[in-house]
């Protein structure tokens, strides 16, 4: 009997021992687990599921759109330092300044002087007036009609050919004074030559051209320019600008 009962103590004793030492084991590998981080009870982990065609696209939609968002991410990055004008050219204006089109006005009346241009004009023979000059084109208002071409002389000069002018009259007078760097100067177109200018006939109320000086080097040029805007047919008229007595009493058409 003695001898049972010290065995049966003897395996309680090693029954007692064996929890010890697994808990022992538990204890050290769940404080390994917290300082690694991990669970102290850690789910099995079961082989994955093969995914189907659909959710495969589905997948490879979803890395794209998070693709594009990044790139645009990256470019609104990289463009903020950039400015408009990288990306855009910058338009000049095409519009002209004031200084530009008077310009392109004189060097145009420049070329038509100097070439004795006289477009758009005709002449025709009236029984009251006998010549004059008419349009055969739309004249805009400031247009260049043609020059009142003759002889520049001196205002003395002017006055002793007029008396010579006077004692003939089958010659006429075609004598222009008009004021130059505040000295009286005449342009003589009494010769007969091919020039228009000295065709136009007077009227002092309804005149639709008018004088106007224009200098080319150091010269002054007088030319007819549209007072208004001039419709083809139209007789071309200006006032000469007379009021001399002696003048009306002899050409009493020049108060008209």
């Amino acid at each position: 009997m003695p001898s049972r009962v010290k065995k049966g103590k003897s395996r309680s004793k090693k029954e007692n021992k064996e929890p010890k030492a697994k808990l022992k084991d538990d204890e050290i590998k769940a404080e390994f687990s917290q300082e690694n981080g991990q669970e102290e009870n850690p789910i099995d982990i079961k082989p994955k599921a093969k995914k189907t065609s659909r959710q495969i696209r589905s997948v490879k939609m979803l890395s794209s759109v998070l693709n594009t968002s990044i790139s645009n991410k990256s470019c609104l990055n990289t463009s903020s330092n950039r400015k408009i004008t990288d990306y855009f050219q910058i338009r000049k204006s095409s519009r002209k300044t004031k200084s530009d089109l008077e310009k392109e006005r004189r060097h145009l009346l420049e070329n038509l002087i100097k070439n004795c241009i006289e477009d758009g004009l005709e002449v025709r023979h009236m029984n009251e007036k006998g010549r004059g000059v008419f349009s055969c084109k739309y004249f805009k208002k400031g247009d260049f009609v043609c020059e009142y071409a003759g002889e520049m002389i001196t205002y003395q000069v002017a006055k002793k050919r007029e008396e010579i002018y006077a004692q003939d009259s089958s010659i006429g007078c075609y004598m222009y004074f008009f004021e130059y760097k505040t000295k009286i100067w005449c342009i003589d177109a009494t010769a007969e030559t091919e020039r228009l200018g000295r065709l136009l006939n007077h009227s002092k109320t309804g005149g639709n051209c008018r004088t106007q000086l224009f200098e080319i080097d150091s010269k002054p040029h007088l030319i007819l320019v549209a007072a208004r805007d001039i419709k083809p047919g139209e007789e071309m008229l200006y006032d000469y600008g007379d009021r001399n007595k002696n003048s009306i009493e002899s050409h009493p058409w020049l108060a008209k």
